[in-house]
């Protein structure tokens, strides 16, 4: 494979784009649609573009099979070729805490041709340029290129990044702490995980060394499918002069939600990810048979107690239902001043999240609920980023309406169970 020559064929697309760029610019400037011959010229540079593009990744998926080929050889002969290949995607910040972008980890993977084939386009006006039609260049290029056989639409690579940190932004799972994984399409993704530490041993000179392995483990990541439907009026797509950002929030809203759900709460019966509620090793903390209401922050050290007993670290974070949250802001001490908090939970932060209910059973109470405390980063979510969307036309033309069914791929699974504890049958 030529270096020299992906060398070129990007830099060729970045002098094309810049063309293609050029040609909008003056239109918009001049506040008018593209003439004939403008739009031609546009159309045949995108075309000289996208043949730039195909050679590239045609050149980097020889250059990726014969670079894992050179390194089986490199291991075979004592070598350690172990970096990537040309052509190759790394690895690296595929695991992302709260503070990092799934946008930053694509846009890096995009050239700058690619990039500005799309520049200024947004989520909510390639939902609306799916039934009103596109507006933009742009939108033009985004919908013929991800349609698919079926009639629905593949997102384009930024905007479902864009997307997934939108609803990761609104996740309070993610707010606590937790890790998000970028998934292989097409197949599931395995971490390896210690269950069990090694023992080290004082050894005197000369001494035989005593042996002790750690336990390892595997965490699967099969990807379930998650769907939002969203139903709004054919008027208001037309005429709405917010609906794009509507839309956006509406879908990064309802799956942020059900992924808060299914962390904390999933059953873990396909195809439900399994939760924290549901998961063997999580420790636990009753307020009693029939449940209690909280007057002070002892059942939140204990649970602090039951973490640090099984080696895990101190809490960092804590989520519950507001009517929980409030009650806690409302704790009095003797003199009926707010109650101080302990110094041992200084650093835990509380979250509220309407996904935790107040209706849980504990004994004879049936308004009861949970608190979920612990180290979040051990709670993974792991995503695939390509993100789908149909439009449903039919089925809700009775009402003179428009469907957007939406769907992506996640599971959930947790590293260390025994960083968290529940402290259950919380009543009023």
């Amino acid at each position: 494979m030529s270096i020299e020559r992906i060398k070129w064929l990007r830099e060729e697309r970045a002098r094309l784009a810049k063309q293609a760029r050029e040609i909008l610019d003056r239109a918009g400037a001049e506040k008018r649609e593209l003439t004939g011959e403008e739009n031609a010229k546009w159309e045949a540079i995108m075309a000289d573009i996208d043949r730039h593009g195909e050679e590239v990744r045609r050149l980097e998926k020889q250059g990726g099979i014969e670079g894992e080929l050179s390194r089986s050889q490199g291991v075979m002969a004592g070598r350690q070729d172990t970096g990537p290949a040309i052509g190759e995607e790394a690895r690296e910040g595929r695991l992302l805490t709260r503070e990092q972008k799934v946008t930053d980890i694509f846009r890096g993977r995009v050239d700058a041709a690619a990039e500005d084939e799309y520049r200024g386009l947004t989520l909510g006006g390639f939902l609306r340029s799916m039934v009103v039609g596109p507006k933009t260049p742009a939108e033009r290029r985004a919908l013929s290129a991800g349609t698919d056989s079926a009639g629905g639409y593949t997102v384009p690579t930024l905007l479902s990044a864009e997307l997934i940190d939108r609803l990761r932004t609104k996740a309070h799972v993610t707010r606590a702490g937790s890790r998000t994984l970028l998934l292989d399409p097409g197949k599931s993704t395995t971490l390896a995980k210690i269950t069990a530490d090694p023992t080290a041993t004082w050894t005197a000179e000369n001494g035989t060394v005593t042996a002790s392995d750690p336990t390892f483990g595997a965490l699967t990541f099969t990807p379930q499918t998650l769907i939002a439907l969203v139903k709004v009026s054919r008027q208001l797509v037309e005429d709405s002069l917010n609906i794009e950002e509507a839309l956006t929030a509406a879908f990064s809203g309802s799956m942020a939600a059900e992924l808060d759900r299914v962390a904390l709460f999933g059953t873990g019966t396909a195809p439900e990810p399994r939760g924290l509620k549901n998961v063997s090793g999580v420790g636990s903390v009753s307020m009693g048979t029939n449940g209690a209401a909280l007057t002070n922050f002892d059942p939140f050290i204990t649970s602090a107690q039951t973490i640090l007993d099984a080696n895990g670290p101190l809490p960092a974070a804590a989520i519950m239902a507001p009517r929980t949250f409030a009650s806690i802001g409302k704790l009095k001490d003797t003199t009926n001043q707010p109650m101080t908090r302990p110094g041992i939970l200084s650093g835990l932060n509380f979250f509220e999240s309407t996904v935790c209910p107040v209706n849980e059973t504990q004994g004879t109470s049936s308004n009861a609920s949970r608190v979920f405390l612990g180290d979040f980063l051990e709670l993974v979510i792991g995503m695939r980023a390509d993100v789908r969307i149909e439009v449903l036309r039919e089925r809700f033309s009775d009402n003179f309406q428009y469907g957007f069914l939406c769907h992506l791929r996640a599971d959930v699974q947790v590293m260390h169970p025994e960083s968290f504890c529940q402290v259950i049958g919380i009543i009023p």
